[in-house]
């Protein structure tokens, strides 16, 4: 046996697939040999070793290591290694919860180490060739059949080439990751190229619509300087206006905001005074214009009244003739005085009369006095309802209408004096608003017509503020017009500059990567012709040596050669060809045949032959080597399986063996035949408990 490289002194187990109970097997470095009945763990204590060392392959899951029982429980698998003065205890747990098993290495010193720095060269080997696992045809159904190696992988190993293919797909990679950046950034240089040539387009467009009104008249096409120079008079020709400090810090486009802003803000100004202006000027003619008319209106009244009392004065000294209203009152009480008199004595004589008719008396029947026949009926001839004299009537209607007339004088007096007052108050209203001392009603309407004067001239400089306004932002307008002439003009010049020359830079790192990549593919193809020829110059030999252990496990009659087939390399896609094991006949020189020619034996033999091949070569540079063999009489028959341990035998020198069998009977001898006993370590499993596990027997 091999003494330089790790061999598994104990192996513990606990919680692992059916496996409940913990179990640990003292191996001590001997080749161990299970021995067993069908669906009694054996397989699952061959699992366990190949899981603790490399867990599950990436993107399978692990969940099929749980005890199904007790899948709360922690699945761990443990094994301790010993070589020559060094010691690793490897344990791998998957616990409850968790997605991925953890792996945790302890060398002499109990200090932690990694597997690669452990075990380098099975980690360089990987899963699943690190350790190799033969399944029987059992195990066929729902798992998939692991295969005895990965024939290209292990013979790259053998040749010393093993990370060649990595290389190769590493260079692959970066191949065409800077292919895709070259297309990348070809594409973008293309668009902003393309990008380049639309905004060229439209800025020309825009420079040549305002050419065609330019805003600088017929003259030349003024320069940059040039403009610069108007910003820059404008500027200040619109700051001092506005009596704002000139800013030193702006630039072309930022200027003319500036100007915008100042000639916005002092039209703002001149507006919001003169329109305070106009309402104060509004409100005095208002008023002024108010107390005009209220004027005219008092001295129009004025005027009717006194016209109405001249006429009523006139009427009464009509009425009165030369005469007082005492002396028309004393003529009228004289003709009252009469009228009575009169009336009481017609009065007297019909009552007289109506005595004397009565008593027939003929004496007066006041004096008694003898009365002359008729003398009362003479006299009582007017009827005593006689309407009044003429002239009482006159007289009456005379006085009545002079007195209205005085009473109408009396109120034209009174509304006069109110009138004449009100028409002083007014006077001293105007005195006020004019300003003279004794103004009359042409002097308030001359102030009016001043007013209104006034605010015409307000509005009209309203008007000439927003005429200003508009003649200095429509030379603010022809000034940006000509500054963006010369921003289309700078860029057009920028572009077409880059057109010419700036996408230089750009165009030397495509370059750059064109060299890169016909280098790497170079030198991707040159690595790819020297793994090549590794290979090929290795073909000869190692066929010989496959068909020699091929021959010894199969000893077929019809196919008794082995043979390698590779496949073209492609080195433009810098991919190395595949090699495929396959047999030959002696009978049909130069042709080979894929191995669905053989039987199951056959097959599984021929799937066993490059492991034993390579085992030879790789003895003094594995850490680890063995071999787990699953139920290898399920493939063999009783003569072909004594040329399987034989061979077994044969690399047992440097390898150690994980057997396990259901077939005890047929095993045992060849166990006992093949292998001392100081060499073997023999466990028989006795029964199987579904809650507990497997019941094994170590010997």
């Amino acid at each position: 046996m091999n003494n330089l490289g790790y061999r598994i002194h104990k192996l513990t187990i606990a919680n692992f697939r059916g496996i409940t109970d913990p179990h640990t097997l003292t191996v001590s470095g001997r080749h161990l040999f299970i021995l067993g009945p069908n669906a009694f763990g054996k397989s699952t204590i061959v699992e366990a070793i190949r899981w603790c060392l490399f867990g599950f392959p990436p993107g399978q899951q692990e969940i099929e290591v749980r005890n199904t029982f007790y899948p709360a429980k922690t699945s761990e698998v443990m094994l301790d290694l010993v070589a020559r003065e060094k010691v690793l205890s490897i344990q791998r747990v998957f616990s409850p919860g968790a997605d991925r098993s953890r792996q945790t290495i302890r060398d002499s010193a109990g200090k932690t180490v990694s597997l690669a720095a452990a075990l380098p060269q099975l980690t360089r080997l990987g899963h699943p060739t690190g350790t190799q696992v033969i399944f029987a045809a059992q195990h066929a159904a729902g798992r998939r059949q692991a295969e005895i190696s990965d024939f290209s992988r292990v013979l790259y190993f053998y040749l010393g080439i093993e990370r060649i293919p990595e290389l190769l797909e590493k260079l692959r990679q970066l191949v065409q990751e800077r292919q895709a950046q070259r297309a990348e950034m070809s594409k973008s240089i293309e668009a902003f190229l393309q990008e380049l040539r639309i905004n060229l387009s439209i800025l020309q467009g825009k420079k040549d619509e305002i050419v065609k009104n330019p805003p600088w008249g017929r003259g030349q096409t003024p320069t940059k300087i040039e403009t610069d120079r108007k910003v820059d008079n404008l500027l200040h020709e619109v700051s001092q206006v506005a009596e704002a400090e000139i800013p030193t810090d702006l630039h072309g486009r930022d200027k003319l905001r500036r100007v915008k802003d100042l000639n916005t803000t002092l039209a703002s100004k001149k507006d919001d005074l003169l329109k305070v202006q106009l309402r104060n000027l509004q409100a005095d003619f208002d008023k002024a214009q108010k107390l005009k008319d209220e004027w005219n209106s008092v001295a129009g009244r004025i005027l009717e009244v006194q016209a109405k009392t001249t006429d009523l004065n006139s009427k009464e000294n009509q009425l009165l003739g030369n005469r007082s209203l005492g002396e028309l009152e004393a003529q009228l009480e004289a003709e009252k005085h009469k009228y009575s008199e009169s009336e009481l004595r017609s009065k007297i004589r019909s009552d007289a009369a109506i005595y004397l008719v009565k008593y027939g008396s003929s004496q007066c029947p006041v004096c008694e006095n003898a009365l002359v026949p008729g003398t009362l009926e003479s006299r009582g001839e007017r009827p005593a309802t006689d309407p009044p004299s003429a002239k009482l009537d006159e007289l009456e209607k005379l006085i009545a209408e002079i007195m209205q007339v005085r009473d109408e004088l009396a109120k034209c007096r009174q509304s006069l004096a109110g009138l004449e007052e009100k028409s002083t108050a007014i006077a001293g209203n105007a005195s006020i608003i004019t300003g003279l001392s004794n103004p009359s009603p042409g002097d308030i309407e001359e102030h009016v017509q001043r007013l209104h004067n006034a605010f015409q001239l307000g509005r009209n400089q309203i008007e000439n503020t927003q005429s200003e306004h508009d003649r200095l932002n429509k030379r603010i307008g022809d000034v940006e017009a000509e500054e963006r002439f010369q921003y289309y003009q700078g860029k057009i010049t920028a572009i077409e500059e880059i057109l010419q020359t700036g996408i230089d830079p750009a165009r030397e790192a495509l370059s750059e990567y064109d060299n890169f990549l016909a280098t790497a593919e170079k030198v991707g193809k040159l690595v790819l012709e020297a793994f090549d020829a590794k290979i090929n110059s290795a073909v000869p030999r190692l066929t010989q040596e496959l068909t020699r252990v091929y021959a010894d496990l199969t000893a077929h009659p019809s196919y008794d050669g082995v043979s390698i087939l590779k496949q073209p390399s492609e080195p433009n896609r810098l991919e190395s060809g595949t090699l495929k094991l396959q047999v030959t006949s002696s009978r049909c020189q130069g042709q080979s045949f894929p191995s669905n020619v053989l039987n199951g034996q056959a097959a599984r033999a021929l799937q066993l032959v490059p492991y034993f091949v390579f085992s030879n070569y790789w003895r003094e540079v594995m850490e680890l080597d063995l071999i787990l063999v699953d139920d290898p009489s399920e493939s063999f028959d009783t003569s072909h399986l004594d040329h399987l341990m034989s061979v077994l035998k044969s690399v047992a020198s440097h390898t150690q063996l994980v057997v396990a069998s259901h077939e005890s009977d047929r095993m045992e001898p060849l166990i006992e035949t093949h292998f001392p006993v100081e060499e073997r370590c023999v466990v028989h499993v006795k029964d199987f408990d579904p809650l507990k596990g497997p019941i094994l027997e170590q010997q």
